[in-house]
C-alpha cells in the first residue's frame, strides 16, 4: 500500500498512516513529473510492483482535484489495468457525480474506471474484514463500491 507522499507524516488514531506501507511507490517507467502527480493519490493498493486500485477520499477537501489526479494516473499509464475509487461521506455522493461529469473528465471515460464508496460503507467493511491479517482481495471492494456510471443512468429519466 502507498500512502500519497504529502499525507506520510500524518497520524490517525496515534499512528502514522504510512506505517507498514511502502516507502517508495514502484517506477512504472515513468518521468519523474508523471511519478510526482502519481505520488500524491491518497491510497494506492499495490501488488507485485504495479499498482491495482487507487483511492482519493474526500471527506472535505475538492473532490474536483482527486479526480483530476485520477485522470492524470489515467493519461500517463493508459494500459494500466486498475480501479479507481472515490472515497466520500454520502453526503457528498452527488458532488462527486456532479464533478465527475465535467467534460474533462467525460471526454476521457472517467467514470467507467472509477466508482463511489460512501465512507460510511467503507468503515463497517474494515470493521468486518480486520481479522483477515492483511489477506484481503481488491474484490471485496465491489461489495459495497457503486459504479458512477451505474449511477448516473439511474438518475436519468
Amino acid at each position: 500500500m502507498w500512502i500519497a507522499s504529502n499525507d506520510q507524516g500524518r497520524t490517525y488514531a496515534g499512528k502514522s498512516l504510512a506505517a507498514d506501507c511502502l516507502k517508495k511507490l514502484p517506477g512504472m517507467g515513468l518521468s519523474d513529473e508523471a511519478m510526482r502527480r502519481i505520488s500524491l493519490i491518497d491510497v494506492i493498493w499495490v501488488r507485485q510492483n504495479a499498482p491495482v486500485c487507487a483511492f482519493e477520499v474526500e471527506t472535505s477537501t475538492s473532490i474536483y482535484s482527486g479526480l483530476l489526479r485520477m485522470s492524470d494516473l489515467l493519461a500517463v499509464v493508459p494500459a494500466l489495468n486498475i480501479q479507481i475509487y472515490i472515497v466520500a461521506p454520502r453526503e457528498r455522493q452527488k458532488k462527486v457525480l456532479a464533478e465527475l461529469s465535467r467534460p474533462t473528465f467525460s471526454k476521457i471515460g472517467l467514470s467507467e474506471y472509477c466508482r463511489y464508496i460512501p465512507a460510511e460503507d467503507l468503515s463497517k467493511l474494515i470493521a468486518r474484514v480486520k481479522g483477515f491479517g492483511g489477506h484481503i482481495q481488491p474484490t471485496i471492494l465491489d461489495t459495497i463500491a457503486i459504479p458512477l456510471e451505474d449511477e448516473e443512468d439511474e438518475e436519468s429519466p
